[in-house]
């Protein structure tokens, strides 16, 4: 993660001036096992905690944390249905774009409004 984190850091670096960055955060659609329930509330409280992790990780390169933005999304944009897929192991399919977000953290290039 911070290898891809860095690379990014180094390509927007000459350009921090000009952006606010939205870092998204998501979870899967499973309810938390009883060893993650320990640590998080849900899924949301997870998702929010994985994009804290990516601006505390920016801040370290420089990135002020006035520019970005912390968002929790848990598992709201994922379709309910996966949840179905991801309990047959046996099942090869290509996941969907939405599914796609789970376990991930997205960041959001915005134009700073003048």
């Amino acid at each position: 993660g911070q290898f891809w984190l860095k690379q990014f850091y180094q390509q927007i670096q000459p350009y921090l001036g000009q952006y606010h960055f939205a870092i998204r955060g998501f979870a899967d659609p499973r309810p938390l096992r009883p060893d993650s329930a320990a640590k998080y509330v849900d899924n949301l409280q997870l998702s929010t905690l994985r994009s804290l992790a990516v601006i505390r990780y920016f801040q370290t390169l420089g990135i002020p944390i006035r520019q970005m933005r912390i968002q929790g999304f848990g598992e709201l944009y994922l379709k309910v249905d996966d949840l179905e897929r991801l309990e047959d192991e046996k099942l090869k399919r290509k996941p969907t774009a939405l599914y796609d977000l789970a376990r991930t953290v997205a960041i959001i290039v915005e134009p700073k409004e003048e």
